[in-house]
């Protein structure tokens, strides 16, 4: 083998070629390319053996040996071709103008990060799924597209960069969804669900609701529609819909439509006025769906996809076996089962999407249908109608089962590049290995087809470099053969400065793997990204008592929690959520073993170890910080739980009297933990150039905190501060209910 290449100057290339009559996708990556090596783009009619050519299969066919190799492609799946020419020069091309797209990326960053490529390189890849796409991205349709500093356009580029195939294209314009601006009661929190995966009635109208909402924001989220579809198109990505259907009707058009009124959708939890989406089950509906549909297609022809998700956020069938309220719905629908109301809808769709793309995939989510009902569905459904599943490696059990009914399934999995929920809204959080031993199982024990990352990508317009992506995509061709160890030295290598930094970075993975390894949730309410965000746990004051707070210490975040009812003991009590136990004391107490023991040591420990490196590269000072962040937070998360159950071992002892139990130590000793924590969490957002937790300077929204983030930790710090010495509290009468009261410490806890 010769040296490695080093960069593609030194290979002798210069220029990058595509054809004169190139698609768009070529020359986009041509573009991209070009930026990173300092290259030209020139447009030709044949390719030059000693630049880098980019183009159709027949653009490279004068060389017989890469001729050959397309000859050799097969048909049935996506494959590219990145071959060296004799001259030092490259060719590169693919099945689809996206997969040549992909496969000049990957040229390009080996070039620049001086891969250690065999000489000459020639190789004709094919992927280990049959296809890699993306929903609920959180960033094109999802919580925190509005986060100060997104860029869409470099997010998709570097979703293509992974080698993502597939990206959401319905996001609504605005930050705050109608929903919430027309909520009969103001206090009311469940509409917020509608933020994110937008239905079709908020971009097209039907004969049934013209003039329900106001056509100046069904034209700001179609322009916002259309600009995203052509950011794919830029790529040859294929644009999709990801969309939670049936989804809630204003009331006003039930008071029109009285027999349209199908299943209840909101939750009793947090929502203080019934809501209801249409009944699928009804004529009328089906048209209404099928106008919206041939619109929706008119505008995007080249839509790929159509997927629903259904029986949660303001959405659901009637008749369910699951849903918030129970089972319900008109009369009409009770005759049917669930099954027959998904066939109407998606066939409905599939009618209308086909007249104009007749390649339109559908697929229908499974996920939160429960008991015999995903079975019932799968066989159900038309040949030409596919399911998808969300699951976690390890757990394949309700993927056999729609493959036992003849189908194989889109498998949803989450936690890959973007694991939002255990550890959101920290970015860039690295767990390379994990992520490596995740798709070895989705690959061999699940035998996975088509992989869907549920939750997107985090892209490089936030986490620069970042080393879980790099394993993403070099699994999509190696699989598990991926030697992931060389494959982190390579790019630590890449990224620093000297071998001494390069070690320190990977040991600093290392550790953070392994913190991310340990990662224990108790409840989403608590230490989850829905307690984070939407009870606005990272921010809100870690007291004695919650129920001292006033106003004015609550009044920077207590309009966002999602807690609704004046009664609710959530407002007072982190366990709880609606009049439901959420966290038991055992549970929360075994929790702090698990942070003292598994995380937080290591993340301080990987901190300790980049610190000691006397000048850190841009890579390792980001990758240093979000680790640090991520110790913050979850220092958070620890300090929180153990007060709030120290709160419950003083009322247990007396509840009259609990400042005389000697758990107001514990208390205390983890208010001014989280003071010294919080004041380095504030240092921490004002120095270090990453963005560490998104945050926008637009209209707050329960998802995403406002700008700037150090502030809301300053209003914590102060009102921390004020109610320091508060007696311990509150009692409440559920305390004493069954799923109160779950453990007393009294036994397990030291003396004071």
């Amino acid at each position: 083998m010769e040296e490695p290449l080093m960069n593609a100057r030194a290979a002798g290339t210069n220029s990058i070629v595509v054809p004169r009559d190139a698609g768009r996708p070529y020359l986009t990556a041509a573009q991209a390319a070009a930026r990173q090596l300092e290259l030209p783009v020139q447009p030709a009619d044949s390719p030059d053996a000693s630049a880098i050519n980019i183009g159709p299969a027949d653009f490279v066919g004068d060389c017989a040996g890469a001729a050959a190799m397309v000859a050799s492609a097969p048909s049935d799946k996506r494959w590219d071709l990145i071959y060296q020419t004799d001259e030092g020069g490259w060719l590169v091309t693919g099945a689809t103008e996206f997969a040549a797209a992909h496969a000049l990326l990957s040229l390009a960053d080996w070039l620049r990060w001086a891969e250690p490529l065999p000489q000459p390189y020639r190789m004709l890849r094919t992927p280990a799924f049959h296809s890699m796409t993306m929903e609920f991205d959180d960033w094109s349709a999802g919580f925190t597209r509005l986060a100060d500093g997104f860029d869409m356009a470099r997010h998709v580029a570097d979703a293509a960069r992974v080698g993502i195939e597939a990206l959401e294209i319905n996001l609504l314009a605005d930050a705050v969804p109608i929903q919430v601006r027309e909520r009969r009661v103001y206090e009311d929190m469940y509409q917020w669900w509608c933020i994110y995966s937008p239905g079709l009635d908020m971009f097209f109208e039907s004969d049934l609701t013209r003039g329900t909402y106001r056509r100046a924001m069904l034209q700001r989220n179609l322009d916002k529609l259309l600009a995203t579809a052509e950011l794919c198109r830029d790529w040859g990505i294929m644009p999709t819909f990801i969309a939670f259907e049936p989804r809630v009707w204003p009331e006003r058009l039930y008071d029109k439509y009285p027999d349209l009124r199908g299943a209840r959708v909101d939750c009793s939890d947090y929502s203080a006025e019934a809501e209801f989406a249409p009944d699928p089950n009804h004529p009328h509906v089906l048209e209404h769906y099928s106008e919206m549909m041939t619109q929706l297609m008119e505008a995007v022809p080249d839509l790929g996809l159509f997927s629903i998700w259904s029986q949660d956020s303001n959405a659901g069938f009637p008749w369910a076996q699951k849903l918030y309220p129970g089972p319900n719905g008109p009369r009409a629908a009770r005759k049917r089962p669930v099954e027959d109301g998904v066939v109407n809808l998606m066939t409905a769709l599939r009618d209308a999407g086909r007249r104009v793309n007749p390649n339109l995939q559908l697929t229908i989510c499974g996920s939160w249908f429960v008991g015999d009902e995903v079975p019932a569905i799968a066989r159900a459904l038309p040949d030409d109608i596919g399911m998808s599943f969300t699951t976690r490696p390890g757990a394949w059990e309700r993927i056999e089962t729609i493959r036992e009914c003849g189908r194989e399934p889109q498998v949803q999995v989450e936690e890959l590049s973007n694991p939002w929920k255990p550890l959101g809204p920290i970015l860039g959080i690295p767990a390379p290995w994990k992520v490596f031993e995740m798709l070895c199982d989705i690959s061999q024990n699940g035998r996975v087809e088509d992989l869907v990352l549920r939750g997107g990508i985090q892209s490089e317009v936030f986490v620069p470099h970042f080393i879980t992506n790099e394993v993403i995509r070099a699994f999509l061709f190696e699989g598990s053969g991926l030697d992931v160890d060389g494959l982190v030295r390579q790019r630590a290598a890449a990224w620093t400065d000297s071998d001494a930094e390069a070690a320190a970075l990977i040991e600093a993975w290392r550790l953070c793997d392994a913190a991310v390894r340990a990662v224990r949730v108790n409840a989403w309410t608590v230490n989850f990204v829905s307690g984070r965000t939407l009870w606005r746990r990272m921010v809100r004051p870690i007291v004695p008592n919650q129920a001292l707070l006033t106003v004015e210490d609550t009044c920077y975040y207590r309009h966002l929690e999602f807690t609704v009812g004046h009664t609710d003991p959530a407002w007072v009590d982190h366990f709880y959520k609606g009049w439901g136990r959420m966290v038991t004391d055992a549970d929360a107490h075994a929790a702090l073993t698990n942070y003292d023991r598994n995380i937080l040591p290591a993340l301080h420990q990987a901190i300790k170890r980049l610190d000691a490196v006397e000048t850190l590269s841009e890579t390792s000072r980001d990758v240093r910080d979000r680790i640090e962040c991520f110790y913050r937070v979850f220092r958070t998360d620890r300090n929180l739980m153990e007060v709030q159950e120290a709160i419950h071992a003083c009322l247990a002892e007396d509840r009259e009297h609990p400042e005389r139990s000697g758990h107001v130590r514990r208390i205390r000793e983890r208010i001014e933990d989280e003071l010294e924590n919080v004041r380095a969490f504030i240092e921490l957002i004002q120095t270090s150039p990453s963005t560490l937790i998104p945050t926008t300077s637009w209209e707050e929204t329960t998802f995403i905190h406002r700008s700037p983030f150090d502030h809301l930790l300053k209003l914590k710090l102060d009102r921390m501060l004020r109610h320091l010495d508060d007696v311990p509290g509150p009692w409440f009468a559920e305390l004493e209910q069954p799923g109160g009261w779950t453990s007393d410490q009294r036994e397990q806890m030291p003396e004071a």
